[in-house]
């Protein structure tokens, strides 16, 4: 299957990350740095990211890092992924923070069959959010599920372009099965939108708080 045209630019890059991608990336990071270091007093201000930083990060693929390469992301294995997340920890943690969980939701794409990832990281500014815990009721229905709940903290949802939503598959009364939900973007209601932000403003704040070293140690745990 040929390529998608759809983030060309990004393709055109490959050929030569090829041989070290983590190289590569991390001198992409550190040409950011100064951008990432002047932003910090803006961003405490928003309690969110501002968007010439989220503009940066996907611009040079930094959401993209565990996409594979067949949906024009880096494919990267857990190791390396961990060099860039560390890196990004030691300019600003909140760096670190959304760039690790941005990019976190690209395994999605390795299980899913061609069309549906593509149809969710067509987008060369494709990111997931949500919620893993399982805060969700999900009723089956004629089709599929009638979903209600409400899901707490949820990392990058003023960018996002899909969320995720845990749920418990109800059998009348009874719970069964925890699957998950994805939802584009577009698709969700002004004022789950609205709760997914503000539940991340205050995640930000937190972890603007937290010192660098924490979240260093914390990323190489993982």
């Amino acid at each position: 299957m040929p390529p998608p045209s759809y983030n060309h630019a990004m393709m055109q890059l490959r050929p030569a990350l090829e041989t070290s991608p983590v190289q590569e990336i991390l001198a992409r990071l550190d040409e950011l740095a100064t951008i990432f270091r002047d932003s910090a007093a803006e961003g405490d201000r928003l309690a969110r990211l501002p968007k010439y930083v989220v503009r940066a990060l996907v611009q040079h693929g930094l959401f993209r890092l565990w996409i594979p390469k067949r949906c024009a992301g880096f494919e990267l294995d857990l190791p390396e992924a961990l060099q860039i997340y560390e890196a990004a920890a030691r300019l600003d943690g909140s760096i670190g923070w959304a760039v690790m969980i941005g990019s976190g939701g690209g395994l999605f794409a390795a299980y899913l069959d061609a069309s549906t990832a593509n149809a969710i990281f067509a987008r060369p500014e494709a990111v997931i959010a949500g919620s893993g815990a399982p805060d969700g009721r999900a009723q089956r229905e004629r089709g599929g599920y009638r979903v209600s709940g409400c899901w707490h903290y949820a990392s990058g949802a003023h960018y996002a372009t899909t969320f995720t939503a845990n749920c418990l598959v109800m059998e009348g009364s009874r719970c069964g099965i925890r699957p998950a939900c994805a939802v584009p973007a577009v698709m969700t209601s002004k004022c789950a939108m609205r709760l997914f932000r503000r539940i991340a403003a205050s995640r930000y704040l937190r972890m603007r708080r937290a010192s660098r070293a924490l979240c260093i140690a914390c990323l190489s745990m993982c």
